[in-house]
Order: C-alpha cells, then sequence, then structure tokens
C-alpha cells in the first residue's frame, strides 16, 4: 500500500503541474496575456498555491526555460542505468530532439522572443533572463559531457555556441520549417561535436 505522500513530494507535485500548465497557457495565450489564475485553475490549484512556489509570472516563465535540456539529461541518465541500454544521446540526437520540439510545438521560439524583448526593455528583469541563459548553458554542457566525455572548460565554450546555433536554428524554423534547414542545422551541430572533441583531443 502506497504511503501518503510527505509535504515536500506533495510540493512538487504541484510545482510540476504547474510548470505544466505554464506551458500550455503560454503557448496558447502568450506570456504577456497569460495570468497567473488562469495557469492556476489550468493545473487544478489555487493561485495562492502559484506564489507558494513561484515569485511570480517571470519566475515562472524562467523556470521552464532549461526544461528541454534537463528532459535530455534525464533521458542518457535513464539510458545510462539500463542494463539493456540503446547507444547514449549524441549531438545528433539532440539536434534531431530540438528540431522536433520545434516542429511539435512551434510557439517555443515565439515565446522566447516575446520574452526577450520584454526582457531585453526591462533592466529588472535582463539579468534574471541572462542567468536563466547561463543555467541552459549549464545543462548542455553537462549533457556535452556526459555524451562524449569532453571536459571542461571545453563544454562550456562548447554549449554557448550550441546555444546559440539551437536558438538562431529556431528563429530561421518559425519562417522557413522546411526539412532542408532541419538537415543543415543538424549538419552544423555535427561539425561542433568533431570540432570540440578534437580541441579536447588536441
Amino acid at each position: 500500500m502506497e504511503q501518503n505522500p510527505s509535504r515536500r513530494e506533495r510540493q512538487e507535485r504541484t510545482r510540476e503541474a504547474l510548470l505544466r500548465a505554464a506551458a500550455e497557457v503560454f503557448a496558447k495565450r502568450g506570456f504577456h496575456a497569460a495570468t497567473l489564475p488562469e495557469i492556476a485553475r489550468a493545473a487544478g490549484c489555487s493561485t495562492g498555491a502559484v506564489y507558494s512556489n513561484f515569485e511570480g509570472k517571470e519566475d515562472l516563465f524562467l523556470a521552464l526555460l532549461g526544461l528541454f535540456t534537463r528532459s535530455l539529461r534525464n533521458e542518457q541518465d535513464t539510458t545510462s542505468e539500463s542494463e539493456d541500454a540503446a547507444p547514449a544521446p549524441t549531438s545528433d540526437y539532440a539536434a534531431r530532439r530540438w528540431t522536433q520540439q520545434l516542429d511539435e510545438h512551434p510557439e517555443t521560439m515565439l515565446l522566447l522572443v516575446e520574452f526577450w524583448l520584454y526582457a531585453v526593455r526591462n533592466p529588472r528583469v535582463r539579468p534574471r533572463l541572462a542567468e536563466g541563459f547561463d543555467r541552459v548553458r549549464d545543462e548542455i554542457a553537462e549533457l556535452i559531457t556526459q555524451t562524449t566525455g569532453v571536459p571542461a572548460p571545453h563544454t562550456l565554450d562548447a554549449a554557448f555556441a550550441a546555444q546559440a546555433l539551437g536558438y538562431g536554428y529556431a528563429m530561421l524554423h518559425a519562417i522557413d520549417p522546411g526539412p532542408e534547414s532541419r538537415e543543415r542545422f543538424r549538419k552544423a551541430v555535427g561539425w561542433l561535436h568533431d570540432g570540440v572533441t578534437a580541441e579536447a583531443d588536441g
């Protein structure tokens, strides 16, 4: 018989529900039009529960920023722990997952651009978005280390380039989502992988 969840477990479940709801509401309404009561209703929570887990709408959006790279890391951890594991995710796998994310959720880049414009014009928010980008780079760097064995500081340099490639591709994809651009992006990520591996070996 399952034991009653602890307070920490309940709070974590609430936080995850709010993040899932926020992703859906932001995608549907955009950052500016979305409201915390709307997100709380979508999560089946009270507005107070939002403020118990996040400082506000900006904080909630920033918490979503690194979910994609963290999910890739979780997939890597699961693969590594499996006895019958398939080969670990490679740079090409990560590139394919990012293009898949944009194909299935084209609002991803629109939301990022919307919040980026908001942050650039808001001196209070801009440093927080920069910190969010830093955390994403750290996640990417750890993923690169897991999948290639390349140590720091090479991974941080590669993560910076990968982040720029990924966001740049997303902007182009929003205008021209054809297969040719996907293949070019995957090829560029492969060049990056080969370059950082060669530099580390050298």
